[in-house]
């Protein structure tokens, strides 16, 4: 798939939005990929997203499915950041939850 300015604004954006809610992101790396397998209908998109917090590691992949929602772009990243913002929420949840440090665990 060839690069699009107004999907890697929307990618940058949506970063943000995880480094505001986390405060500290190591890494992110997000893959966008085109498989055109399919000969009448339009590609479909899989989407993969690589966060590095301190004490873990999130990775969300969003293959494509029988959804047409998946045929957009927009959509697929869409729904691949709202699955990393909730894995991100509730990791750090289980890492400032009162019992985790008592026993000084960790996720």
């Amino acid at each position: 798939m060839r690069r699009s300015d107004r999907i890697e604004d929307s990618i940058r954006a949506k970063v943000a939005k995880l480094e505001k809610l986390h405060g500290r992101l190591g890494r992110c790396e997000v893959m966008v990929e085109a498989s055109s397998k399919r000969q009448r209908k339009g590609d479909l998109y899989h989407v993969r997203i690589y966060l590095a917090v301190p004490g873990g590691e999130i990775v969300v992949g969003r293959d494509p499915v029988k959804d047409q929602a998946r045929e957009d772009v927009t959509v697929a990243v869409r729904d691949a950041f709202d699955a990393a913002r909730r894995q991100l929420q509730s990791f750090s949840e289980r890492k400032s939850s009162p019992a985790s440090k008592r026993r000084g665990m960790t996720p």
